[in-house]
Order: C-alpha cells, then structure tokens, then sequence
C-alpha cells in the first residue's frame, strides 16, 4: 500500500477536482466554464463526464514521491480508507444539481419562447404604417420565422393597400394590459428596510480600569435605552462585564438584593466602592491649569469637576460665575488680564469663543536672554566659586592617579629566580592563601639570599 485512499465527490478538494478534469478524455483548455471554484470545476466536468455525481462513486488518490501533490487513479479497484473534508468544506451536490437543472430548463424554455412567438407568421414582413413615432419602433420591427434566410432585393413593385381585418373581441378585456417580459425579468427595486430604533443590535460597554467608573455608567445607560432593556436586564449586562476584571467578583459578592434588582441602588454602589471621592474632584477642580487644552476642553474638564466635586446636576448663575472666574484664573497672565475685562459680559457658552478671539490677538513675543551682572559679594556667587575650585581640584587628582597606575608596569614573576619560593611569606612572612598556597613558605634562615634579593625588587 502506498498510501491510497478514496473520497466522494461532496469531500473532493479543488486541487482534485482538476487531477480528475484532466483525466477526462472530453477535456479542453480553456475550459467551457471560466474556472473561479470548486462548483466551475464540477460543472465542466459534467459537460465531459454526466455520471461524475453518480450515487457512491468512488474516486482514488496516491500522494506523490515528494508527499507534496497527489495523483488520481481512474482504474484503481482496491480497497483503501476513506477521507473525509471538513464539514465547511463539504460541496453541497443538491444545489450543483438544481442549478444545472435550472440553467438546461431555462434553455428549453427560451426555445419554446422564440418557437411559440414565431409559429403561424408568413415569410412577408408585417409592418404598420399607422405608426409616426420613434418609441413604436420595437412594435414595427420585421418579423420572420426561425432559420429564415433573407430574401434577394427585387425590383420594387406597386404597393397595394390591403384591408386589415377586425380584431376579434377578447374574453378578458378587464384584465389589466401585460408588461412585456423584459420587465417581468426585471423586478422593481425594493430599498432594504432600515433597522428599528428599539431592535438595534449593539455591543456591550467593556469595563476600563483606565476609565472612571462614571463613563462606564454613562455608556451603559446609553447601551440600555437603545436595546429597551430593563433595571434587572441591564443589571446583568453589567455584572457579566465587571466579570472581566479581577476586581468585579469581589465587587459582585457584596451587593445586596435591592442593589442587584434597582439601577439606581446598582449605580450608587459601584460609584461608592470604584469612583472618586468629592475630595478628588475638588482638589482637580481647584488646581487645574489649561496648559496645552484647548479652550473648549477646559471648560468642559472645569464643569465635570465642579459637578462631581460638589454634587450639584443643574448650574445655576452663581455655579456659573464660579466656572468663569476659574476659567480666567486656569490661563496665562496676558489672557487672564483680558478675559478679566470682560467677565461682566461672558457667559459659560461665550467665554470659550472670546477666549479663542483673544489669542488669536495677542502678538508672540520672544524670548531674549540677557546675561545679568550681581556684586561681587553676592554669597551665591562665592558657594558657586568654591564648587568650581573643587571640583577642579577633584578632577586634577583623578587625572594624576590614572596617569600614575597606567605608566606603572605589571611585573611578572620569573619562576626560575624564585626557586619555588612565595614572594609575599618570603617578604612579609605572612600570605593570605596559608596553607593551600602552591608556593613553599620556609622560614628565613632556610630561603636562600639570592631568592630574598628577588622577592624584594617585587615590591
């Protein structure tokens, strides 16, 4: 066995639909159909072989030499395992079928079509010579019979004018006039419906711990009012996406019932346990400055901070003469000096867009540097001295020692002078290897003077 095996023709991949086209002894390049997928591969294959789809016919493979391709084999009468393609990838033959059903219906159909319009017509052409416009043209084309050949220009002959019989009365002549067929083919075109606002399909705010808690409240009221959802089911929602976060199960163990069944309970608590404090937001409010904000950003951060800090939902006049006064103070000194003209006449809406007219006024001033001479005696100047003195001095040391230690040579121990010998117990008498040195430590009167002459110039 080389590795055989047989498929039906619903498992069949497109690389072996081609291998069994090929083998077709009707086969043609290019072929019939242009081939886009594995439905063009199978109807060019009916146009060479009807019996392709036959019931429980079998189709055998061998993987090549390299294992990369594989071979059909028509003739192969063995028995080997069945493979079986994924169940995305199955071809579905019913519709293969009823497709081509449909197209060769079609087929006849149009014959009948041309044959049935045609059938009982004389070779004469038959026009109407009350039509003077151009849109009746269709209606006075020259009708003539399937497989008509056209006849050869005669001579004209004098026209005779023949009386055109009464057309008989129609049995239905409250039925309403037909359309013609090109525009039955053709239905009218139907707009798709647009969704319902009450069952639109959204998804789910995702909790952010980057986020405060209040946005994410706010997107989940905006969530519920959208999908018509009720306290309980919104509820739901947002304890499966509290889930996500490692922080949620705690959270979710200690609501009560009346948390768990009221939004507004559900809200208080989770803005209890994971929002700001009041604290929080005043100290944002109270030290804020605009820096690269634009205009309009600051005084939206300003009225959130003010409303969360102080609890307050609806600004009244006084609320808003604190926003303004603030607003003036978050900018820098030139533009503070000008908006300040201005207060009395400003309100919250109006202020953003004379505070943007403003800037746009001032002119850009540079920014010179001018070197600023003080007394001699100034303290700082003498600490500011004395650190530099230092600090040259340090540096001077430092650059005498590197120079000391790279000039000074390492000097290597000449084995055969120290006779075996250790030069720091034959000098000092004392080593801090020991007993584990690999060098011999003898007493004085034992080391010979030529090796206590060498030891010393080691030093």
């Amino acid at each position: 066995m080389g590795g055989e095996y047989f498929k039906n023709a619903s498992d069949l991949t497109r690389y072996e639909l081609l291998q069994i086209y090929d083998s077709c002894p009707g086969k043609c390049y290019p072929t019939k159909i242009p081939i886009t997928d594995k439905r063009s591969i199978v109807c060019n294959i009916l146009l060479v072989d009807p019996g392709f789809l036959e019931r429980d016919r079998k189709f055998h493979f061998k993987p090549t030499n390299d294992g990369k391709f594989v071979e059909f084999l028509p003739d192969f009468t063995g028995e080997v395992e069945q493979k079986f393609a994924h169940p995305r990838h199955k071809m579905n033959l019913e519709q293969i079928v009823a497709t081509q059903e449909a197209d060769s219906l079609s087929k006849i159909m149009a014959s009948l079509d041309v044959e049935s319009d045609t059938e009982g017509l004389p070779e004469l052409d038959v026009t109407d010579e009350d039509s003077s416009s151009d849109s009746d043209m269709s209606a006075n084309a020259t009708m003539r019979p399937k497989n008509s050949q056209p006849k050869r220009s005669t001579p004209p002959k004098p026209e005779i004018k023949k009386e055109k019989p009464e057309k008989k009365p129609s049995k239905n002549r409250d039925k309403q006039p037909t359309r013609n067929r090109r525009e039955e083919r053709e239905p009218e075109y139907q707009p798709k419906r647009k969704f319902e606002s009450g069952k639109a399909r959204i998804k789910t705010p995702k909790y952010d711990t980057c986020l405060p808690i209040s946005a994410w409240i706010r997107n989940m009221e905006i969530y519920g009012r959208v999908t018509s959802l009720n306290d309980e089911e919104l509820i739901t929602c947002a304890l499966s996406a509290l889930l996500a976060e490692e922080q949620g199960s705690h959270i979710i163990a200690s609501l009560t019932d009346t948390e768990l069944q009221e939004w507004d309970a559900f809200k208080a608590k989770l803005e209890d346990v994971l929002g700001f404090s009041r604290d929080h937001w005043k100290h944002l409010y109270e030290n804020y400055q605009r820096g690269s904000d634009s205009f309009g950003v600051a005084m939206a951060k300003l009225t959130s901070y003010y409303r969360q800090g102080y609890n307050i939902k609806d600004l009244r006049k006084h609320d808003e003469e604190l926003l303004i006064e603030k607003f003036c103070s978050a900018q820098d000194d030139r533009l503070r000096e000008l908006l300040l003209r201005d207060k009395a006449s400003l309100d919250v809406s109006s202020i953003v867009k004379r505070a943007n007219e403003l800037e746009r006024s001032i002119p850009k001033r540079e920014i010179n540097f001018a070197a600023v001479t003080k007394p001699e005696n100034d303290p700082i100047n003498k600490q500011i001295q004395q650190l530099m003195e230092e600090f040259k001095k340090f540096k001077a040391d430092h650059e005498t020692n590197r120079k000391k230690q790279s000039g000074k040579k390492k000097s290597k121990i000449d084995l055969d002078k120290a006779q075996g010998y250790c030069f720091k117990y034959t000098n000092t008498g004392q080593c801090k290897y020991g007993s584990s040195c690999k060098y011999q430590h003898a007493p004085q009167q034992e080391i010979p003077a030529q090796v206590k002459e060498y030891a010393r110039s080691l030093l």
